[in-house]
């Protein structure tokens, strides 16, 4: 080993420079290849699905360094939602999540037809045999174990989107999979879903090399002190016999500084040799390099510092606890929530308080946690220091020594007391809206945004007689009820325009209906188009309504043709209806009259009879054909014989008077000369 001074000529200047030109050509030629990368990536649309928000916003970084558009999802559902939205070329999901973990993320968008062709990257922590079997039945295409490096994201991507798109010419060819450090070309023809197999195999062996080398290294370096301490104690032993001096024999804890690099170790003078007048004239110098004993501990402890920085960091709550619940870990998060003090909680028992329910429940899903097994979820509820009770989401890791020996609990959890109410909202809503329907007195029918039917309410079975097994799809219902094809292709071209329209928008219309029994109705639609796409759609039978109508309009054209005075009127004589005829008698059109008061047209001292007649016909009794006197608008008076009678409702409640008034004049008149005439025949 040669020894040289950190100081020394002018030519290490130049080293330098030369060093420092050489680095910055390295920069600048990958400067360019990442910029071609980037522009090969471009448009790409990657969705992320992770609840932590930190490893979401990691993966991001990694994506969008390389051209990548990302888009990130907290959970399984909320993914879902965003493939609907906009359809990315491949998703990276985490396993752990609550609602709906990877695995069901994954299994139902290979499950849906339209969307299993988009590659799944399962990402976990998990690596257990079973793990990798259920991402295989769950039709995963690829697999990252975290902590995972930027070079191991992407390569996986790369070779999972060539697997993707085999009509390519790359993907014809070969496939690219990293195995060993090394990157190896599968041909399409042998590739049966290799990637996620050789994904795992692939960490195995990183571990396994890692572990080796760990293993070389302690062993050489335990080697080098064997030695060493053989040395120090033969020298020791010949030092005892033979030295003259007080201290011949010392060890020294030094930095030395080489040709190519500077170490750390321990050095001792085996034994210093001295001439006749006491000059030591030489000593041997034996040692040992710790530095890379140095190194590896101090990444040790910065990997530790890095890992409780992010623990510490996270808004989950983490803690461990022993199987007897001592609490051997707790995160700031977890102490913040449970108002604990991390000082006194560490080594303590664990005083979170569950409903006895909940609480049997956790011991039940604690002791389903097994070696083959280890991980599992829970939602329970908890109680808080201040008394409130709150929904808690935990994910649970069982951890066990070489010896198979359950040792501790690792535990994540979130809060979803929010959500928990939420989802009950949405129940409650669903439950007053399913109420609601079944009580309708209109039949109800809600179909989904492809024509399928979805729900029928007991009214509209009724009403028509068809249940969603007769007409499972609005094409069956249009052959059912339009048996005619031309109406049919009416209602269908009409159907179809309004589900064009906006949203929020109800569109009314009449169309005669073909029971199941073979009647026809006349029913008013009014279906209105949720932001879902889906067809809200009320009906209302006009059926009886528009007989009634008819009827109406007939009995109204007799009272107009009449040549007496039919005027309707409320139980307070305020005047309702005035035909043609009443216009003749009185010289009052019916604009004139009706809110009015009938007493415009009764002479002065007929007032008083008003009131008991009105309350008369009002308890139902009917006054026929009575003669009497009314004023016309021009003051003059007029004669008529009048009938009033009730008007009654549909449940036969009395709701009005009907006035029916005949001129008498004329009869009267022609009395007269018949009186005339008999007395002149009388007196020949």
């Amino acid at each position: 080993m040669a020894f040289h001074s950190s100081s020394g000529s002018g030519y290490p200047n130049l080293i330098t420079a030369l060093n420092a030109e050489q680095k910055k050509s390295r920069i600048d030629d990958n400067n360019g290849a990442l910029m071609k990368i980037q522009n090969e990536n471009r448009g790409i649309k990657i969705l992320v699905v992770e609840d932590s928000k930190t490893q979401a916003e990691y993966l991001s970084h990694i994506l969008k360094n390389e051209g990548y558009l990302v888009v990130i999802a907290g959970n399984g559902n909320d993914a879902l939602e965003q493939i609907k939205i906009s359809r990315p070329a491949i998703v990276l999901t985490d396993i752990m999540m609550p609602e709906m973990d990877g695995f069901e993320l994954c299994r139902a968008i290979k499950e849906n037809e339209n969307l299993a062709d988009i590659p799944v990257i399962l990402v976990t922590q998990l690596f257990d045999p079973a793990d990798l079997v259920k991402g295989l039945d769950a039709g995963a295409n690829n697999i990252i174990i975290k902590p995972y490096e930027p070079e191991q994201v992407m390569s996986r991507i790369r070779s999972t989107l060539q697997q993707s798109h085999p009509d390519s010419d790359d993907a014809r060819a070969a496939l690219e999979v990293s195995l060993d450090g090394k990157m190896h070309l599968i041909p399409a023809s042998q590739l049966c879903k290799p990637a996620i197999l050789l994904s795992s195999y692939d960490l195995a062996i990183r571990k396994n090399a890692e572990l080796q080398e760990a293993n070389e290294s302690l062993a050489a370096i335990n080697e080098n002190l064997q030695q060493t301490v053989e040395k120090l104690l033969r020298a020791n032993e010949n030092t005892q016999a033979s030295r003259h001096l007080e201290n011949p024999l010392g060890t020294i804890k030094s930095q030395v500084i080489c040709s190519d690099r500077k170490i750390q170790g321990n050095f001792g003078m085996d034994h210093a040799c001295f001439d006749t007048d006491r000059n030591m004239i030489e000593f041997p110098l034996v040692g040992f390099e710790t530095t890379e004993k140095q190194e590896l501990i101090q990444k040790i402890r910065e990997s530790e510092e890095r890992y409780r920085n992010v623990v510490e960091d996270q808004t989950e709550f983490i803690c461990r606890f022993t199987p007897g619940g001592i609490i051997t870990f707790a995160n700031d998060a977890y102490c913040r929530h449970f108002g604990l003090n991390k000082k006194v909680c560490i080594g303590s028992p664990n005083k979170v308080l569950l409903p006895d329910e909940d609480a049997g429940l956790m011991k039940q899903h604690l002791a389903s946690l097994t070696h083959e097994n280890p991980t599992g979820t829970i939602e329970h509820r908890i109680y808080l220091p201040d008394g409130k009770m709150r929904w808690h989401f935990w994910t649970d890791r069982a951890c066990f020594n070489a010896d198979g020996k359950l040792t501790e609990y690792q535990s994540v959890g979130i809060d979803t007391t929010q959500k928990h109410e939420q989802t009950q909202k949405i129940r409650d809503n669903e439950e007053r809206f399913r109420m609601i329907t079944e009580l309708s007195p209109f039949p109800i029918s809600i179909l989904d945004s492809s024509g399928n039917f979805q729900y029928l309410n007991k009214k509209f079975e009724q009403l028509f007689g068809y249940t969603i097994t007769d007409i499972p799809t609005e094409k069956d219902w249009f052959l059912k009820a339009f048996p005619d094809i031309t109406d049919r292709k009416k209602a269908i071209h009409t159907w179809k325009h309004d589900r064009c329209e906006d949203w929020d928008m109800a569109k009314s219309r009449l169309y005669p209906i073909t029971c199941k029994d073979g009647s026809v109705r006349q029913i008013h639609f009014c279906p209105i188009t949720l932001k879902s796409g889906e067809q809200f759609v009320v009906y209302e039978d006009l059926t009886d309504k528009t007989e009634s109508d008819r009827l109406r309009s007939i009995l109204a054209s007799i009272v107009n043709s009449s040549n007496d005075a039919i005027i309707g009127k409320k139980l307070d004589g305020t005047i309702q209806s005035w035909n043609k005829s009443a216009e003749r008698y009185y010289g009052y059109l019916a604009e004139e009259v009706i809110g009015k008061h009938i007493s415009l047209i009764i002479p002065q001292e007929l007032h008083d009879q008003i009131p008991l007649i009105l309350r008369r016909v009002g308890a139902g009794e009917t006054i026929d054909r009575f003669d009497t006197i009314r004023i016309r608008k021009d003051g003059s008076r007029i004669e008529v014989c009048v009938t009033l009678s009730p008007i009654r409702n549909e449940d036969g409640q009395i709701v009005g008077i009907s006035t029916i008034a005949q001129n008498i004049a004329e009869r009267k008149k022609f009395e007269v000369n018949r009186i005339f005439r008999q007395q002149v025949l009388h007196r020949r």
